[in-house]
């Protein structure tokens, strides 16, 4: 039981034995599951109620009190009264109780079973109102506490799925770099045992390293990329392109080109982001086509659309295509076929980038091939809107 739901009907037993000046009650919490009324030891002198489980079914005392949600006297000595009751009787040391039901919204949650003093059965009975009130507001207070633990459990399951969520995502993220690293050190590896000088493998080698800390870093602070910066998308298309060829990432009957002009074509990102994206729908291709193919990136331009300006950048494959059914959902992280742990991260992964940049992800697919589109916002001025040469 939580600790915070025990000090709460540590705190109505003791309000109850205060209110009606009463020597001991116990709580019996209902199961709904198994139909039983279950005894709740609150202190050391009453573990035994915890061997007290009364089932609730009418006929006895404290059950048609708990299903009726009235009050209702319980005495040793009557006819109707149950093993169990008069075993709960004893562990309270009384002839005879009052049975307060907690009737919670909708459904019952159990009874409060107060002990009563031979001098007490009598006048008490005229208190019937004042119990059934105290009683109702119990139950209130007990329901209240259990919907507010509810929701902690709930926003506490949110935030350990969020994170495990994140953790996924790390780790695919983080192995994208990790396996450019692991091939720049094959390439160097050959380099150095035929004595040749290294080229810009160490200075990129560094660049993915710093990737790596990256990610990691924006895991631990939880501060996802957003639209800014000014990012040269042709540079980096053409440094993927150039990644994935030289690392030998995919097989010799691959060939992966790159397209795009000598201008620069500036996006409203920052440049790791856009790096990301490219690799995941590159990589995404790659595994698409295992017997070979051909992938082409391509920067298009800048195009209008709904009134926003956006630079078009697409990742266009030759391989079987994709089935209607998955098409359908191809951002959702769980949709993919392809074995391991994080499978299906990379795509969903790269349209939550794009969303959170302010742009859109389109895919399209036939036997021919698929297509990745993506709209990123354009760093351009502000519009000039033409002087109004109207006259009156």
């Amino acid at each position: 039981m939580p600790q915070d739901e025990q000090l709460l009907l540590r705190s109505l037993v003791q309000s109850a034995c205060m209110l009606f000046d009463l020597d001991d009650a116990a709580v019996l919490l209902l199961d709904p599951v198994e139909g039983l009324l279950n005894g709740v030891p609150l202190d050391k002198e009453l573990q035994r109620l915890a061997q007290i489980s009364l089932p609730l079914s009418t006929g006895t005392p404290i059950a048609d009190a708990v299903l009726g949600k009235a009050p209702m006297f319980v005495s040793a000595d009557s006819s109707a009264i149950s093993v169990g009751e008069k075993q709960l009787l004893r562990i309270l040391g009384t002839e005879a109780a009052i049975c307060l039901p907690l009737a919670g919204n909708p459904h019952a949650l159990g009874a409060l079973v107060c002990a009563l003093r031979p001098a007490q059965f009598a006048s008490l009975r005229t208190k019937a109102p004042l119990f059934q009130a105290f009683a109702a507001q119990a139950a209130a207070a007990l329901d209240a506490a259990r919907n507010a633990q509810g929701e902690r459990r709930e926003s506490l399951q949110a935030l350990r799925e969020e994170y495990e969520s994140a953790a996924k995502r790390m780790a695919h993220e983080a192995n994208n770099p990790l396996a450019i690293i692991r091939n720049y050190l094959a390439i160097l590896e050959g380099k150095l045992s035929k004595q040749e000088a290294p080229g810009g493998e160490i200075a990129i080698l560094n660049e993915e390293i710093e990737r790596v800390g990256s990610i990691l870093r924006s895991f631990r602070n939880r501060t996802p990329a957003g639209a800014s910066g000014n990012t040269d998308v042709n540079r980096v298309a053409r440094d993927v392109v150039r990644l994935f060829a030289e690392t030998g990432f995919a097989n010799a009957a691959l060939k992966i080109s790159a397209h795009t002009g000598e201008a620069a074509l500036n996006a409203r990102a920052d440049a790791q982001t856009v790096r990301q994206i490219l690799i995941n729908l590159i990589k995404n291709a790659v595994e698409a086509m295992p017997n070979g193919g051909e992938i082409r990136v391509t920067a298009n331009g800048m195009i209008n659309f709904g009134g926003q300006m956006f630079i078009q950048l697409s990742v266009r494959d030759t391989g079987p295509g994709i089935s209607e059914e998955r098409l359908g959902a191809i951002f959702h992280p769980l949709e993919s076929s392809k074995a391991g742990e994080n499978r299906g991260l990379g795509l969903s992964i790269v349209n939550e980038q794009v969303e959170k940049l302010g742009g859109q992800a389109i895919c399209s697919s036939s036997a021919e091939g698929t297509s990745f589109t993506v709209l990123l916002p354009a760093q351009t001025a502000a519009p000039r809107l033409p002087a109004d040469s109207s006259t009156s």
